[in-house]
């Protein structure tokens, strides 16, 4: 399968749907190596503008899937950009401004566009592909083929790893979890810890951007056919966290959920919208 990327702040993204990545995930499976899997959203971008260790990941990552859809309405107002700055090449002072006017105008329409017209605003990436999406529907694929899974927790974390075996063991009867570890990314013996499983399919819970740098870092050692960056999704799993309610999701605002329940993430909430957007919009 052959999937094109664009590039949003030096960072590509592919242009797939739900079931392309799921496609995409079984080649890169069935095709031997090792590769990185990543669900990117606004926040990453703006955090590997100042980190050259997560933007070296992300750069380099087999798959980039829209985790946000921030990142949906980026790679629509780049492609109204570039189309007007190409319908401008000769420009005067004037035609200047009237760029500067067109572009804040497109601004408004496409940022309208997240409530009112999903569906226009969707032209240049298909779909947001959450981590906890990916990941509840990749368990339900690594029962049916028998692909061996590991299950890599961040130990200062809310859950415990044994709890998210347990309950995707419920769910899934038959699905071949070959290992399971609540660690830290710098614990000794790690790495060779999960290479002796040699699991299909790796599941890192580190969080961003630590899992990502960790996955970039030793990838070519941990002996997983494909590593997935999953972020906060075994507390959804086991339930210790909770997504917002559909209306917010369908929205594209679940980053409103978020901060009414987490006040602390005002800082990244920033990051996530009003600073992402100004990015974009003063970007080449």
């Amino acid at each position: 399968m052959q999937q094109n990327r664009i590039t949003i702040l030096d960072i590509p993204i592919d242009q797939v749907n739900f079931f392309d990545a799921l496609k995409k995930i079984e080649e890169l499976v069935k095709s031997g190596g090792h590769h990185q899997v990543a669900t990117v959203n606004p926040e990453f971008i703006i955090h590997s503008t100042r980190d050259k260790e997560f933007k070296k990941a992300l750069q380099n990552s087999s798959l980039n899937t829209a985790d946000g859809i921030g990142i949906l309405w980026a790679a629509k107002y780049q492609k109204i950009k570039k189309t007007k700055n190409q319908e401008n090449k000769k420009i005067s002072i004037l035609k200047n401004i009237q760029y500067l006017v067109s572009n804040i105008f497109w601004l408004k329409i496409s940022l309208l566009a997240i409530i009112f017209n999903r569906k226009w605003l969707s032209s240049e990436i298909p779909e947001r592909i959450t981590g906890i999406d990916l990941m509840w529907e990749l368990a339900n694929r690594v029962q049916e083929r028998n692909w061996k899974v590991f299950l890599l927790n961040w130990s200062g974390g809310r859950s415990k790893v044994w709890e998210v075996e347990e309950k995707l063991k419920t769910l899934y009867p038959r699905i071949n979890i070959v290992g399971a570890l609540d660690s830290y990314p710098e614990d000794r013996g790690l790495v060779e810890k999960i290479a002796k499983t040699k699991p299909d399919i790796l599941f890192v819970a580190f969080g961003s951007p630590k899992q990502e740098i960790f996955i970039h870092k030793n990838l070519k050692h941990l002996g997983a056919k494909v590593v997935i960056g999953v972020g906060g999704s075994f507390d959804f799993i086991i339930g210790k966290a909770k997504r917002a309610p559909s209306i917010f999701q369908k929205l594209g605002v679940e980053w409103i959920w978020r901060l009414i329940q987490q006040p602390k993430r005002a800082g990244r909430i920033y990051n996530a919208f009003p600073k992402f957007v100004w990015e974009i919009f003063k970007s080449e």
